[in-house]
C-alpha cells in the first residue's frame, strides 16, 4: 500500500480501512482494465478473421461479471 511503518502506526483504525478499501479497489480497477484490453484485443483479431459477420460488439466474445 506504499506505507512506510511510521505512517501506518500513526494511522487511526478508520484511516487504516478508507486507506485498505482506496488500496484494493485501484488493484481491482487496474485488472479488469487489463481484462478489458485483452477482450478488445482479441476482438478486432477475431473480427479481422471472420469478416463483418460477428462479433458485432466487444460483449460478443463474452462478458465480464462486472458488467
Amino acid at each position: 500500500m506504499g506505507m512506510n511503518p511510521a505512517d501506518f502506526w500513526s494511522m487511526s483504525w478508520r484511516d487504516f480501512q478508507l486507506k485498505q478499501r482506496g488500496f484494493f479497489e485501484l488493484k481491482q480497477t487496474e485488472i479488469r482494465t487489463q481484462w478489458e484490453a485483452a477482450r478488445m484485443i482479441a476482438f478486432w483479431s477475431v473480427k479481422a478473421m471472420t469478416g463483418r459477420k460477428w462479433p458485432h460488439k466487444f460483449k460478443d466474445l463474452g462478458a465480464f461479471g462486472w458488467e
